[in-house]
């Protein structure tokens, strides 16, 4: 989060989380996901294919939106670093 107007999107973390943050809320939300005692599911490609998409997505989002804060530095300047 290099700039004031860019923030979290994630309703479950806060605007501007720290990256300490960002990994306990990824450990928390994964654990049983991978953990095989709480997941039976057995993956399969189709779902690999899906979660690779939405992941793609959102990393293209991300991309384009920061592009266009750097287009556009003077309306969105960068959050201070003291």
């Amino acid at each position: 989060m290099k700039y004031e107007c860019t923030y979290e999107a994630n309703p479950l973390l806060p605007n501007r989380p720290s990256l300490e943050r960002l990994i306990a809320h990824k450990a928390i939300t994964l654990y049983p996901i991978y953990h095989p005692d709480y997941n039976r599911y057995v993956v399969q490609n189709e779902d690999i294919m899906w979660a690779t998409g939405m992941i793609a997505l959102v990393a293209y989002h991300n991309y384009r939106l920061i592009d266009k804060v750097k287009k556009y530095q003077e309306r969105c300047p960068k959050v201070s670093t003291l």
